[in-house]
């Protein structure tokens, strides 16, 4: 049966934040689709935050806005929007007035581990260049590839706190009943498995066989224990030690190479075993599949990329493996359903006696790590630029339209888009695992209601969600934006003619699903008895879809449809979409002047603003309204659509979000909210203001001029 794990197909899209330029289209689920292509905005709110101070300013209590503003150089109006952002995602909150940390957070977090979590930057630096890695075209730079064998690990402090919190869970399920009196880490120079275990049991002895840059993080323990520690110096494919010991483990070794080393480090280790003794495979959990969990998929990416030839073998390649090698009784603990630890035992072949071991006094126990912080909700915002990266890989490779209509083989895709076929088979397993692909055996199929990410389908999406690619960029330098009022680089401004057809794309994608809705909510808003309005102004009106919903609506409807000149050219030069269109005047104009429009006729009965507003900054907000109403008849409706924001303009998480996007692109831009949006329409004169949520993600803000 074909395997899919749905991963982001199954969300909610109300728990996540979607880039709202692209809502479902017909046949494309574009919110998850959207949110998939611009998760790297949760890492770089978390970057901008330590970028900026935040995390320090805020270790102490609740903080004014205006000593944050002293505290980051940030002015108040984006420290503002990025503090809501902030407050969306669960890392901040208000209160009183003032901001402080969210209580949901551990205590306070140490600036160690701030940091750490800032440092995935740099990981998403290279992921940006994911499709050039896998095929060749460049390499990752050696600092990401040797950090692990480097023993780098040692300035990730949350991270060690973690794996020291599964490493003591580890020594505890494999030392239940009868203790072993001598084990072998392979691997293990950062000592925190031999910290565990010899915490555990005091007459045990630990060695452990590691690479010499290896052993720095080691040091301390190893002073701290003496003789109970052994340190060997040695890379475990190659180096074969005396069988002598009870017990052999593994941890989280394996992924860092190729098939044929993970097999050469596994016959070392059962080599190693004396009569009886055990081997421990630890690792990140991976079923057959290799889709399952995602986040082992992922791993699974990353190691490739980090490494150049490992990837994390599913853990029943770990059992076929240690059969192969004559271990019996092989069994799995389930560690939180994040690590596997695969226990086999040492085959019946006779073995040299192992040599007696004394072990030394009983010395005092370790000195107790404090508790881990629940460090997974505040990693997985960091590194959510990785499910981006996959994406914008998949695109860059437009391994969609590789793939085809039907099933492909895993070789055959490799193949054509010049990978070799490991790095080939586990990109294309996380695409599967987070839902955009479907897989059966070695053949994978693009799911129905995907077909329009490939590059060559009809109105293929590939071109407007590659724009996130251009963004992530400029994301991971926020703050430093933040703190530059006015100055953006121009692969911020999205709205440039340059990536106008994309950005058009994205948008039509959107309108096409809520037009009719916003248009319905309209008509139903009306008075009992009220006259059909005649004459209508799609101010700023970008596809026309909304141009079309109206005429559709209303069929003795004339639309003037009101836009930039380049976006009105675009217009003139194609077909007419449909019959509808006959009923479409395009006028080329200014939406903060359009009264100057030539051509342009006051009198109309509706101006619809559909996400024009949230472009602006406030006072262009009131002087667009003010230029709005004084176009309407007597008697007339200014309606404006746009994205729901509450009064606190925290929620929806993703408005809030999407109004720090606003800000980047254009300085002084924001959402306004819907109280906001119906303020400026009552000092734009119009009387019977008021809102109507359409959906948890939109609203529809409208007044008429008596």
């Amino acid at each position: 049966m074909p395997e899919t794990a749905g991963h982001l197909l199954e969300r909610s899209t109300e728990t996540v934040a979607a880039m709202p330029d692209m809502a479902a289209a017909a046949d494309v689920p574009g919110p998850v689709l959207a949110d998939l292509a611009g998760r790297h905005a949760l890492s770089a709110l978390v970057f901008a935050m330590v970028d900026a101070g935040l995390d320090a300013a805020l270790a102490g209590g609740p903080r004014s806005l205006a000593a944050l503003v002293h505290a980051s150089g940030i002015g108040p109006e984006p420290l503002g929007l990025l503090l809501r952002a902030l407050a969306g995602q669960g890392l901040v909150a208000p209160v009183a007035g003032r901001w402080q940390l969210a209580p949901n957070l551990p205590g306070a977090v140490p600036a160690a581990h701030w940091a750490e979590l800032a440092a995935h930057r740099a990981e998403n630096r290279v992921w940006l260049d994911m499709a050039a890695i896998l095929t060749g075209r460049s390499s990752a730079p050696d600092s990401y590839r040797r950090e692990l064998l480097d023993g780098r690990i040692a300035g990730r402090p949350g991270l060690r706190a973690m794996n020291r919190a599964f490493a003591a869970q580890i020594a505890e399920r494999l030392c239940r009943g009868t203790a072993p009196a001598r084990v072998l880490d392979l691997g293990g120079g950062d000592g925190d498995m031999a910290a565990a275990l010899l915490a555990r049991h005091p007459g045990l002895r630990v060695d452990i066989l590691d690479l010499a840059s290896g052993f720095a993080p080691s040091a301390a323990l190893a002073r701290r224990v003496g003789a109970r520690l052994g340190r060997i110096t040695g890379d475990a494919r190659t180096t074969r030690l005396p069988a002598r010991y009870d017990l052999v483990i593994v941890n989280e070794l394996l992924e860092l190479f190729g098939a044929d080393d993970k097999q050469a480090i596994l016959v070392g280790a059962v080599a190693a075993l004396a009569p009886g003794g055990r081997v421990a495979v630890v690792k990140f959990t991976l079923d057959r599949t290799r889709t399952r969990p995602p986040s082992g998929a992922l791993f699974s990416l990353r190691m490739r990329l980090k490494t150049g030839q490992g990837y994390l073998e599913s853990d029943d390649e770990v059992e076929e493996f240690l059969r192969a090698l004559g271990c019996s009784r092989v069994g799995r603990i389930d560690l939180d359903g994040i690590k596997t630890v695969i226990v086999a035992e040492a085959g019946t072949a006779v073995r040299p006696a192992p040599p007696t071991y004394v072990a030394p006094p009983v010395q005092a126990a370790l000195p107790a790590d404090p508790p881990a912080l629940p460090w997974g909700e505040l990693v997985s915002l960091a590194t959510a630029f990785r499910l981006s990266c996959l994406f914008q890989a998949a695109l860059d490779l437009d391994l969609f339209g590789l793939i085809g209509p039907g099933w492909a083989r895993a070789g055959t895709v490799a193949q054509a888009a010049g990978m070799d076929a490991t790095g080939a088979r586990v990109l294309l397993d996380g695409l599967v695992a987070i839902g955009l692909l479907a897989r059966d055996g070695d053949d994978y199929l693009v799911p129905a209601g995907l077909e329009r990410l490939a590059g060559n389908a009809p109105a293929s999406l590939r071109g407007a969600l590659r724009a996130f690619r251009t963004e992530n960029r400029v994301w991971l330098d926020l703050a430093d934006m933040l703190r530059a009022p006015g100055e953006r680089p121009r692969a911020a401004r999205i709205m440039e003619a340059a990536g106008l057809p994309d950005y058009l794309a994205a948008v039509g994608a959107a309108n096409d699903a809520e037009a009719a809705a916003l248009v319905a909510a309209l008509a139903d808003g009306m008075a009992p008895g009220a006259p059909e309005p005649r004459r209508a102004l799609d101010l700023g009106g970008g596809t026309g879809l909304f141009a079309e919903a109206l005429c559709a609506r209303w069929p003795d409807l004339r639309v003037v449809l009101l836009d930039r000149d380049e976006v009105i050219a675009r217009h003139r030069a194609a077909p007419a979409p449909g019959p509808l269109w006959t009923r479409i005047d395009l006028i080329a104009g200014d939406a903060c002047d359009p009264a100057a429009a030539p051509g342009l006729v006051p009198g109309f009965d509706l101006v619809l603003l559909s996400d024009l507003l949230h472009y602006f900054a406030r006072d262009e907000k009131a002087h667009i309204l003010a230029r709005a109403a004084a176009l309407l008849a007597p008697g007339g409706r200014i309606a404006i659509g746009k994205f729901a924001l509450d009064a606190d303009g925290v929620t929806p998480a993703s408005a809030a979000l999407l109004s720090l996007r606003l800000h980047v692109q254009r300085p002084g831009a924001y959402l306004e909210t819907d109280a906001e949006a119906e303020a400026l329409l009552a000092a734009a004169g119009l009387a019977d203001v008021r809102t109507i949520r359409l959906g948890a993600h939109k609203s529809l803000v409208s007044g008429w001029r008596p």
